[in-house]
């Protein structure tokens, strides 16, 4: 087995390249920096063309609730006190989404055009984040495409375009700097990271599977202990938010649903759940297709990690049991969307494509090739299987260096 090479700094793999070719020893920050923004402004600009309109939106469906909440109930007591929380006359415990409305309030008034700005600002920094962070392993090119296709998926789409939903685009903003975190090697950065996923899931409980997919990770150096620590922080965190929220609630919450849906009702579910992520018709069903051959290919060819690939499988598809049964078979009226609710499902599927076209495509000549989702060094954290025989990454014979 081939040795690793010691004279690499502890974040160079041989994976998937985090910068392409710019991300080179020596390579001058500012182009670092020049090339992070243009991938930025390119999602923003898309966002943008995508939603030309927004800012000119009103108020519509749970808006007039929420903002008639934030204006007569007194915001930092509705963290803690029932009586207050109950006034707003949801089943959910999400006291973030209620200060981000907040916080609105006391900047534009009434007015909902500065609402928008906020909710499209939102938008934007989770597409960045999930481009450039979730999707690290791939050049900025195509990070830059994969964010502009991302801004145009409809589960992104119908969240940016209705303000209700902006505690799902701030609760991704957290659950990503959360993985972020997790994957850093300093103590500091993991308290953060049992923080971020704290504010992840007083946006929307939607995201309480994190850990399962932090711990399906590689934690890069960390020990065992270390690893254990921030995973118990994590469960500290969840423990208290349960606690609280049947304290505020008076119970679970959540939709009047049963635990489990019935065969027909799932069945129901699984056929139209495609349609409220790539569209009806041929379209949408070779959408599905191609997402689906890439994520197997990528599995069969120990490009993914089969392991993270069932923890994100399972953290999707279990928040979603109890409520499907209450959820419509066609996208029926405006007001009931369910394209967010597949949004968990719909990106895993895409970043398990996205990874996997990068590494099946040539790579550039002499470009080195780092990255956090590629353990071909001792203890990197895992996107992809440690048996990899990617022929782009791994030297025929030999396989990773970090299995020496």
């Amino acid at each position: 087995m081939r040795a690793p090479d010691d004279s690499l700094d502890s974040t160079d793999f041989q994976g998937l390249s985090t910068d392409s070719q710019i991300a080179q020893k020596g390579a001058s920050p500012s182009r670092k920096a020049v090339v992070g923004l243009f991938v930025c402004a390119v999602i923003i600009l898309a966002n943008g063309l995508a939603h030309p309109h927004l800012l000119q939106g009103l108020w519509r469906y749970d808006d007039p609730q929420i903002l008639d909440f934030v204006i007569h109930q007194p915001i930092f007591e509705s963290f803690y006190q029932p009586q207050v929380w109950r006034t707003l006359g949801l089943p959910f415990y999400t006291p973030l989404h209620t200060l981000s409305y907040a916080l609105d309030y006391r900047l534009f008034g009434a007015q909902p055009a500065g609402f928008y700005a906020h909710h499209f600002i939102s938008s934007s920094v989770l597409v960045v984040l999930l481009s450039t962070v979730v999707l690290r392993p791939l050049p900025p090119v195509l990070q830059a495409v994969c964010g502009v296709v991302l801004v145009f998926s409809l589960p992104v789409y119908v969240m940016t375009e209705q303000l209700m939903l902006r505690q799902y685009l701030e609760g991704g903003i957290f659950a990503v700097l959360a993985y972020a975190l997790f994957v850093s090697r300093t103590p500091i950065a993991w308290a953060l990271s049992v923080l971020c996923y704290a504010g992840a899931i007083l946006c929307k409980e939607i995201y309480i599977p994190l850990p399962l997919l932090l711990l399906a990770l590689r934690p890069g150096d960390r020990r065992p202990r270390e690893l254990w620590l921030t995973l118990a922080g994590c469960a500290a965190v969840l423990a208290g938010y349960l606690a609280m929220r049947v304290f505020m609630l008076g119970g679970m919450g959540g939709y009047q649903a049963r635990l489990l849906p019935t065969l027909a009702e799932f069945s129901r579910f699984w056929d139209a759940s495609p349609r409220w992520v790539f569209g009806a018709g041929l379209g949408g069903l070779l959408g599905l297709a191609a997402g689906v051959a890439l994520t197997v290919v990528g599995l069969h060819q120990k490009i993914l990690s089969s392991r993270l690939a069932w923890a994100w499988a399972v953290a999707a598809v279990v928040p979603l049991l109890p409520g499907i049964h209450s959820m419509p078979g066609e996208i029926g009226p405006a007001y009931f969307v369910p394209h967010r609710y597949v949004f968990s499902a719909f990106m895993g599927l895409f970043v398990g494509a996205a990874i996997t076209c990068a590494a099946i495509c040539p790579p550039p000549r002499k470009a080195p090739r780092t990255g956090v989702f590629h353990p071909c060094q001792s203890g990197s954290p895992a996107w992809r299987s440690p048996r990899c025989r990617c022929p782009s990454c791994c030297r025929p014979g030999s396989g990773p260096a970090w299995r020496n």
